[in-house]
């Protein structure tokens, strides 16, 4: 005897009763499950409609490397600064990584913590 399920509002057909069991997403697949928007550590791609991940070192983003950061999880490192202001931010996840952040002769930086 054949069931019959009521699919998840995010999915378009499906297998069963959850978002996990869908054949397509009305919106965008994160991981296994179909979903509204991307959760707050991930950015859509529009064209394969996923949910990807950020890098450890982003709370948002708009891209998977750490320079693709809108807002760190700890700090900012800002590795070029010229009279415009700050240029090319790159989240850094601890103090400890400023050592191979480019902290070397020639190089200019700061340091920006988001709130």
């Amino acid at each position: 005897m054949q069931a019959c399920y009521q699919c998840d509002p995010e999915c378009r057909g499906c297998h069963g009763p959850s978002a996990g069991v869908c054949i397509e997403c009305v919106n965008y697949k994160q991981r296994d499950y179909c979903v509204a928007a991307c959760f707050e550590d991930y950015f859509t791609d529009d064209r394969t409609k996923t949910c990807i991940a950020c890098d450890r070192q982003c709370l948002t983003c708009r891209g998977a490397t750490a320079s693709d950061c809108i807002t760190c999880r700890k700090v900012k490192l800002y590795l070029s600064l010229d009279e415009r202001g700050p240029t090319s931010p790159v989240c850094v996840f601890d103090y400890l990584s400023l050592s191979y952040c480019g902290m070397s002769e020639g190089v200019q930086f700061g340091i920006a913590l988001d709130a």
